[in-house]
């Protein structure tokens, strides 16, 4: 079993119309499954957090981390029902986690203390991302041409879930390993864990 290291929450956003946000040409450039309902990522870009389609909510320095993200569901929870204008649109609290390949021995990020916060036992399994540092999705936003994307869905579209995500880390590891040969621009990619910790309201 591979190590996984909490890497931060954030609210993503459970209410934008998801053909206007994936018309055709977007899912053909950028998705294996081209049907899935709404695809679900580490990317901002492809699953937008509501503080960036809220622009008045204002993250407090005091808990902002890596990525915009914060290091307590709890204390961001309860920042989002004090700040948010009833009624409340639908959104998911969601956990991001680093899966540390065999010859990584250290995690990506300079993590602080979260083991307090880290109830892997009890959130719901979204599924695995394959992502830069910064969170940009190989998997999700890292298009090709015809022949790229041919091969890619038929090497690795029946390893997805209903939410664009690899189901098994192992998958997604094969995935991140190909990624980085694609493009000497981008990478290198790191394969991380989405968990749904909370879905409101």
């Amino acid at each position: 079993m591979k190590q996984e290291s909490l890497v931060g929450f954030d609210a993503r956003e459970m209410w934008l119309n998801v053909d206007e946000l994936w018309p055709l040409q977007r899912r053909e450039t950028f998705l294996l499954n081209q049907d899935v309902p709404k695809p679900l990522s580490t990317d901002c870009a492809v699953w937008p957090s509501v503080f960036i389609l809220n622009k008045d909510l204002i993250i407090p320095q005091e808990v902002i981390w890596r990525q915009r993200l914060w290091t307590d569901w709890k204390v961001l929870e309860q920042f989002l029902k004090d700040e948010l204008i009833q009624p409340v649109k639908p959104y998911w609290t969601i956990a991001i986690t680093q899966l540390l390949d065999r010859d990584l021995e250290e995690p990506l990020y300079d993590y602080p203390d979260l083991s307090s916060s880290f109830e892997k036992q009890s959130w719901e399994v979204l599924g695995y991302d394959v992502s830069e540092e910064t969170l940009l999705s190989g998997l999700l936003n890292f298009g090709g041409d015809l022949t790229t994307m041919q091969f890619a869905r038929g090497k690795y579209l029946s390893h997805l879930n209903n939410h664009h995500l690899f189901i098994v880390s192992e998958h997604a590891f094969e995935y991140k390993e190909w990624c980085d040969t694609r493009d000497p621009g981008h990478g290198p990619f790191y394969v991380f864990g989405l968990y749904a910790v909370n879905k409101n309201p």
